[in-house]
């Protein structure tokens, strides 16, 4: 029974799967006969995973649910437990992975080809050809919106990821995108150039045939969206920061005041940044965590992730600045497999503390020098995004407030 204190809930907000917009493909589908939906080839778990992705979109893009998102499905595992239960699902995912490259595009040259489209109409009837070619439209409108919303929510994190790419080992950099870096701003473009097929085929109501081929143009004024989706990633990247710590949140701040107002700017914001990498990994994973770290963590050489001060076989084994930064970023956890990304913004992280030490003793008033502890500036506040807002997105509440406590101290 509800409380006096307690608020009522929205009015019109779907709550229950029935009750929420669903997929109106899958509405027409199920009207077929059973012949014809076996030489389509979709049965009845493909039909549902088809029914809670047209869902959720509605879902994650209805602007008048004042509910955050995390509140809002409270309905998805229950209704999507069938789908652990049957084989039907793992085979169609499995013939969708495995279809070579040519297949795709002998499917895709069916979809915009009218003598195939002919035949669906034959097969299925004028007229319910024509309501699932309706219904196809409002559920492609549905993901589409999804797609862009998503797209929106990932471009301030790609930016991170191209300003910590900057300074990642061409080797890392081959081993993490499958490919050579092909510029600072290729998975910003990649994201936009995607926003743009987009809104291409919205323009075209989803007719794959009308879609122009022409190489996508991405936005315009690319430095400056970049700039405004630093902004975007960093603010709360910053707050984040003051709260877990406001001395080390200061460092960050500071840096960005001395190169504005000192004339040894770019001296002092190197030395603030360098404190900031080193005194954040320190106080967050202590020499003793990060040991244990590697001592535990399968496929992890000691040797290779440890030194002796000075060389020397009789000081105490201590873990390397590489080491320091894989630990952070994984927050501390134990991973079966490393991950590429990981061990990439670690050596990032490394190196750019190397060139922040070159540049604490290199004040020469050249402007290339402030161009630098700029775009290190960047990189560093990208590695504190990508590692405390993504890489400890997996851990659970009592690890993250230790890390807290640490950093407070």
């Amino acid at each position: 029974m509800m409380s006096e204190r307690d608020d009522p809930p929205p009015q019109n907000l779907a709550t229950t799967f029935t009750a929420m917009p669903r997929s109106q493909l899958v509405r027409e589908l199920e009207t077929l006969p059973a012949d014809q939906l076996r030489v389509i080839g979709l049965g009845p778990s493909i039909l549902l995973l088809l029914d809670v992705v047209v869902a959720v979109a509605h879902v994650v893009v209805d602007d008048s649910d004042p509910r955050p998102l995390s509140e809002r499905f409270d309905w998805l595992e229950e209704v999507t437990a069938p789908l652990d239960a049957t084989e039907e699902l793992d085979e169609f995912l499995q013939r969708l992975t495995a279809m070579p490259e040519i297949e795709v595009d002998r499917w895709g040259k069916r979809l915009t080809d009218n003598g195939w489209q002919l035949f669906a109409k034959r097969f299925l009837g004028a007229a319910r050809y024509d309501r699932l070619a309706k219904a196809y439209r409002a559920d492609a409108a549905a993901v589409t919106a999804l797609l862009r919303w998503l797209n929106e929510q990932i471009q301030p994190f790609a930016v991170a990821f191209d300003d910590l790419m900057a300074y990642v080992p061409e080797k890392k950099v081959r081993t993490l995108l499958g490919h050579s870096r092909d510029g600072a701003t290729s998975v910003v473009r990649g994201l936009l150039a995607l926003d743009s097929v987009l809104t291409g085929l919205i323009e075209v109501d989803f007719d794959l045939r009308a879609m122009d081929s022409r190489p996508v143009e991405t936005a315009g004024d690319l430095t400056q969206l970049i700039a405004d989706l630093r902004t975007l990633a960093a603010g709360p990247t910053r707050t984040l920061l003051t709260e877990m710590s406001t001395g080390l949140s200061n460092k960050l701040i500071g840096a960005r005041q001395a190169l504005e107002t000192s004339v040894d700017g770019v001296s002092q914001a190197a030395c603030s940044l360098t404190e900031l990498i080193d005194r954040l990994m320190r106080q967050a994973f202590p020499n003793e965590i990060v040991m244990d770290w590697i001592e535990r963590s399968p496929g992890r050489k000691v040797k290779e992730l440890t030194h002796r001060k000075n060389n020397d076989p009789a000081n105490e084994l201590l873990p390397t600045k590489r080491a320091m930064a894989l630990c952070f970023i994984y927050g501390g956890r134990i991973v079966d497999e490393p991950s590429p990304f990981h061990d990439a913004a670690a050596a990032a992280v490394v190196e750019m503390r190397f060139q922040l030490e070159r540049l604490k003793h290199s004040d020469t008033g050249d402007p290339a020098e402030k161009e630098g502890i700029d775009r290190l500036a960047f990189g560093v506040e990208a590695f504190l995004t990508l590692a405390i807002r993504i890489g400890w997105f997996a851990l659970e509440a009592d690890q993250l407030q230790e890390i807290r406590a640490r950093l407070a101290a």
